[in-house]
């Protein structure tokens, strides 16, 4: 039964449906339960284009900003942006958008002027001050979803030597979400270690950790596909870069090297990147791209093979496979905020060798295999349920009513 609470949730990339990115999956299920509460209304900065009529279902109004289009001073906006990121006191690059003026302004007009809270959903979170004052509202909830620092850091390190300008950014980063961390009535993160990534602020009582559930509504174990041979598999976006980063990884480092000529590697995916697409010469190699059932194509994979060096936050792929059975071989990394125990419901490794031995290990002992396909699903079935998560949302909102 609804309140008479007003809710109002800004989104940077469209919450529907349920598969078309890790904000909807992690969000539809919990704008659902909002709307049965709350009269909720939803912005969504830039939809790219996608059919999202049926999220009127799930709200009282849904509005669509576009960010506008580079036009003829578009390389003095840039040079102004490259001269402000210089000051210490302004906030990190990476969070400078180009039109970010004309987007908070047309997100002050659309919006109406009477909200209890906002939840503010992981980008252009530079905007949240001036919109809570220009529209009196109350409480300000931020879903960082991952840690901007972690992923930054993560992605600098990654490639080696770190310059200095590249020191500065991070140090700005950091400064800035626990900033923005500091002012938020409450902020949300989806795992413990994002929570902590930027350093925990001296009265924290105001973060809070809420994983993803798992998402089964669609959920088969049948399939009509079937593949010859020993098949490893890859769910994800294929044009984001820690995925695209871990599949060339792998062929690279583990399927060229095999001396089982019998493997074959399925990347279900969509929008593969170029560089992936490429992979499929190997004739071992089979890139799906958009699929309309993915449950089909994840049913017809012995195990998954998921070498995640970078990137933050709860790997929603991971989840999905354990709960579909399937043996999942990853890193520690791909493992985190889920917690998962190492040779009970995953393995987990860091190097080729230790890859190539779990994959061997998983194929010779079809017994064991199936054992962490059930330990798996019984894991994830106990600690990723939607209703508990849920609750814990209800009650981070509540506490800002």
């Amino acid at each position: 039964m609804k309140n008479n609470k007003k809710l109002l949730m800004v989104f940077s990339v469209a919450p529907f449906p349920l598969r078309e990115n890790g904000t909807s999956l992690r969000y539809l299920p919990i704008i659902c339960r909002l709307n049965e509460r709350f009269e909720l209304d939803i912005i969504i900065i830039n939809a790219n284009g996608n059919n999202i009529e049926g999220l009127r279902e799930y709200c009282s109004n849904y509005t669509i900003i576009d960010r506008p289009k580079k036009g003829k001073f578009a390389l003095l906006e840039k040079l102004r942006m490259n001269i402000y990121r210089l000051f210490p006191w302004t906030c990190p690059y990476s969070f400078e958008y180009y039109g970010a003026k004309k987007v908070k302004n047309k997100i002050i007009s659309v919006a109406d002027k009477e909200y209890d809270a906002v939840i503010w959903v992981q980008n252009y979170l530079t905007f949240v001050p001036d919109i809570q004052k220009a529209l009196n509202i109350k409480k300000v909830i931020v879903d960082f979803i991952d840690s901007p620092y972690l992923l930054m850091q993560r992605q600098l390190t990654q490639g080696g030597r770190v310059k200095l300008s590249q020191r500065y950014e991070l140090w700005k980063m950091k400064r800035w979400e626990r900033k923005i961390q500091a002012d938020a009535n409450q902020a949300i993160y989806i795992s413990a270690i994002d929570a902590v990534a930027a350093g925990e602020l001296e009265h924290g009582n105001n973060v809070t950790v809420i994983p993803n559930g798992v998402s089964i509504d669609d959920y088969t174990d049948e399939t009509d596909i079937n593949y010859d041979g020993k098949i490893i598999g890859y769910l994800g976006n294929m044009s984001y870069g820690p995925n695209v980063e871990a599949v060339i990884w792998m062929v690279k480092n583990i399927l060229t090297k095999t001396v089982d000529e019998s493997i074959k590697l399925v990347v279900i995916g969509k929008s593969p990147a170029k560089s992936i697409l490429a992979l499929a010469e190997d004739p071992r190699v089979i890139i799906t791209g958009m699929v309309e059932d993915v449950w089909a194509y994840v049913n017809a994979v012995d195990i998954f093979v998921l070498p995640i060096f970078s990137g933050a936050g709860l790997k929603n792929k991971v989840l999905e496979l354990m709960y579909a059975g399937k043996p999942v071989i990853t890193t520690e990394i791909g493992n985190e905020g889920i917690y998962a125990v190492d040779g009970e419901h995953v393995f987990i490794c860091e190097t080729a060798e230790e890859f190539q031995q779990r994959i061997e290990l998983l194929f010779d002992d079809e017994r064991l295999s199936a054992e962490m396909g059930v330990k798996s699903r019984e894991f994830v079935s106990s600690n990723f349920d939607w209703q508990a998560i849920i609750n814990k949302y209800n009650l981070v909102v509540d506490k800002c009513l």
